[in-house]
């Protein structure tokens, strides 16, 4: 693992999510941890969301930040055997017409 490998994951349920999941990897940037952000669709790609958590300690991820549209399918299954840290939200549609939201309860 080099200086700069990615501490955090940013998931989201598909790009769609990505104006709402954009401000926690903005969050990370001002404050220089590493990340990554990929879509892992509970519906479409479940063998590979239930990879990138129970892979995810062992990449060197410290935390998972994951977001989900309409659905909560993706924040438990996805980071099931992950690391420790998990936050997660379900996504308000009304969230990407400019009201803007803010994450609930971590879980």
């Amino acid at each position: 693992m080099t200086e700069n490998s990615p501490v955090v994951g940013i998931v989201m349920g598909s790009d769609s999510d990505w104006p709402v999941m954009r401000e926690a990897a903005e969050a990370l940037r001002e404050f220089d941890v590493p990340f990554e952000a990929d879509v892992v669709s509970a519906h479409r790609m479940p063998h590979e969301m239930i990879a990138y958590g129970s892979e995810a300690a062992g990449r060197g991820l410290k935390a998972i930040i994951a977001g989900a549209g309409g659905a909560a399918h993706l924040p438990g299954p996805g980071q099931r055997g992950g690391p420790g840290h998990r936050f997660a939200r379900r996504e308000d549609p009304a969230d990407h017409h400019g009201r803007g939201g803010r994450p609930r309860k971590p879980v």
